[in-house]
């Protein structure tokens, strides 16, 4: 790869990573939402954000996998599917297990553009650091 590539690679891998903490950010104010128009209280909303958690950390795992398997691009895009589709299912539903496994979800999806992003611009950076 070229360096006119890799510089255009590392600047879609931080715009990825701005993209990536808004969405965290977004998950404060998407539980505040969550607690006053669904009635939940502040415990099962702290169980909502701990398995959002629990699903970055499966995304771990779920990448290395994916990435053997099917490749960077397809891995990335189809876990980064993951972040709207959790959120629209978040808004549509009331009902604690299914808003559990769309948390879940979202942390997988989070999860899994960090990990994804981290290998490229490590693969891109090589010998420069």
């Amino acid at each position: 790869m070229d360096a006119q590539a890799r510089k255009m690679m590392f600047y879609k891998a931080y715009f990825t990573f701005f993209v990536n903490g808004f969405m965290t950010l977004m998950l404060g104010v998407v539980i505040n939402f969550v607690i006053v128009d669904y009635g939940i209280d502040y415990g099962i909303a702290g169980l909502f954000v701990a398995i959002h958690s629990a699903g970055n950390v499966a995304a771990s795992f779920l990448c290395s996998y994916l990435i053997g398997k099917i490749g960077y691009r397809p891995t990335i895009l189809s876990l980064s599917a993951l972040i709207p589709l959790s959120y629209l299912g978040i808004t549509l539903t009331a009902l604690k297990l299914p808003l559990l496994l769309f948390f879940f979800a979202s942390g997988i999806g989070r999860g899994g553009i960090s990990n994804v992003n981290n290998a490229v611009v490590n693969e891109c950076a090589v010998g420069e650091s």
